[in-house]
């Protein structure tokens, strides 16, 4: 809008073109994540199920809660066979160990583990976490 010379305001013209919206160059904040159809894995005996409120009192707490809800994300797609984005807190779910990121795709351990993961496990999975991280890295 912007005042006349009369002190009314007039608004802009409005143009009957429109911009095909493949033809527009898009920023990478804009971008689509790629979309990963993570797989169950067999977990821990006396892990947690995904239902069980333990598993949002000590995971939130050790990680946070977008990367439990996440995690909770990539679990339901692996029981229905979808398709999610690729999480942005994947890094922090490989590092625990809660998903798996092999030549396959995505796993999710299913009943999820009761506890942090040892630095032994840790230093196996630095190459995976380095993938992970370089994959959101690039989205």
């Amino acid at each position: 809008m912007t005042p006349s010379t009369s002190g009314t305001l007039h608004s802009p013209p409005i143009t009957s073109q429109t911009t095909n919206v493949s033809e527009v160059e898009v920023s990478p904040t804009v971008r689509r994540r790629p979309l990963v159809a993570p797989r169950l894995l067999c977990g821990p005996a006396d892990g947690l199920a995904p239902d069980d409120p333990d598993l949002r009192t000590y995971w939130v707490a050790a990680l946070g809660a977008p990367a439990v809800a996440d995690l909770l994300r990539l679990i339901a797609a692996a029981r229905t066979a979808g398709t999610v984005p690729i999480p942005y807190t994947l890094p922090a779910l490989l590092s625990e160990r809660l998903v798996v990121w092999d030549a396959v795709g995505v796993g999710v351990l299913l009943p999820v583990p009761r506890s942090a993961t040892t630095e032994v496990s840790r230093s196996r999975s630095a190459k995976a976490l380095r993938l992970a991280s370089a994959v959101v890295g690039t989205i």
